[in-house]
């Protein structure tokens, strides 16, 4: 049984999605790179080790996020360039997609807890 094959607007709406996907990935990506370079530099350098930490806490889902993305975007975009295999890459993406969110709700939430334990003094940021 053959899957279904979206119309030619629909690939449209599917492949811009695809690209700004592939585009946030690799822009989140290279900046979880330059987390990492950051901290082995101040390590190379002798940083205090906190800054260290927090180049790699920093990193760590930068670069989970980003592959989330690049994942999500490369199956959106095979949407569009595939015959015939739409609704299993576009599960796939949403798959992805869904990965990415995870990540990015945990990091708000945790950067909120940040910032509200320092403004009741229980922490001290610097």
């Amino acid at each position: 049984m053959a899957e279904y094959e979206f119309t030619a607007r629909e690939n449209e709406v599917v492949g811009r999605l695809g690209r700004r996907a592939k585009l946030w990935g690799w822009i989140s990506a290279i900046g979880g790179v330059l987390c990492l370079f950051a901290a082995l530099l101040g390590m190379r350098l002798g940083a205090d080790s906190s800054r260290i930490l927090l180049f790699l806490l920093a990193a760590l889902p930068q670069l989970s996020v980003g592959l989330s993305f690049l994942g999500a975007g490369r199956s959106l975009v095979g949407v569009v360039e595939t015959r015939g295999n739409d609704v299993t890459l576009l599960m796939d993406a949403l798959g992805n997609l869904t990965v990415a969110m995870k990540i990015q709700i945990a990091i708000t939430l945790v950067f909120v807890l940040l910032v509200v334990a320092n403004a009741a003094g229980v922490y001290s940021i610097g």
